[in-house]
């Protein structure tokens, strides 16, 4: 019989469930960005253009099992991409992937192995997510222009080739919505913004202006 900790963990866990099936995708997106913003706040992500999740897990399990929730061993701090920080912010949020799951449905190798990579000289563990564990996992939220747009913005058209649907003036406009000067932070920030605001859809109709030194959104 478990404790009465564990069961009230797990009554917490299930409502958290059941709040989760009933909501929408476009709901579940805005969700995850509330959970970036967050992140970002609490200085648990670090952005940075040409990373999908990168970081170090000190004093980390050094062979993670597979009934293993992801979320419980991701790095402190993770350096994403615009993508990475939606897949930590999803995983974290939700609780729903395992690394058994991963393994199995998202990358052909080991997570507890390759992608966990110990090192026995500084005591830590780093990690640097397979560009395919992210991106497949993020297609239970996101559609697929969606996250094309998204990683065009943020990488100012440098980011991966993602395959999408959109005619190119489109993905052009994307690739043109950050000044250079625009820190990948606030890159972030901003894009997450523009997801609540819009209802859990990422759209050009709000634009970074920079307000009394300080990146903002604008309705143009």
């Amino acid at each position: 019989m478990p404790s009465k900790t564990v069961a009230k963990k797990q009554s917490k866990v299930s409502k958290s469930n059941d709040k989760f099936a009933k909501m929408s995708k476009a709901e579940k997106r805005v969700e995850i960005a509330k959970d970036v913003l967050l992140r970002l706040k609490a200085k648990k992500l670090k952005a940075e253009h040409g990373s999908w999740v990168k970081g170090t897990l000190k004093n980390a399990i050094k062979n993670a099992k597979p009934e293993q929730q992801l979320n419980k061993v991701m790095p402190e701090v993770c350096r994403v991409c615009a993508l990475g920080a939606c897949f930590v912010g999803a995983v974290g949020k939700f609780n729903h992937l395992t690394i058994g799951e991963a393994n199995e449905k998202y990358i052909t190798y080991n997570l507890g192995q390759e992608v966990f990579d110990y090192d026995s000289k500084v005591d830590c563990i780093s990690t640097d997510l397979d560009v395919a564990l992210p991106q497949l996992y993020l297609k239970r939220f996101f559609s697929q222009n969606q996250m094309a747009l998204i990683e065009n913005a943020f990488e100012n058209g440098e980011g991966a080739n993602m395959y999408c649907s959109l005619k190119e003036d489109k993905m052009y406009n994307a690739s043109q919505y950050f000044p250079e000067e625009c820190k990948p932070n606030d890159r972030i920030r901003l894009l997450m913004e523009n997801i609540i605001l819009n209802k859990g859809e990422f759209k050009l109709n709000l634009l970074p202006v920079k307000r009394k030194g300080k990146w903002v959104l604008e309705k143009q």
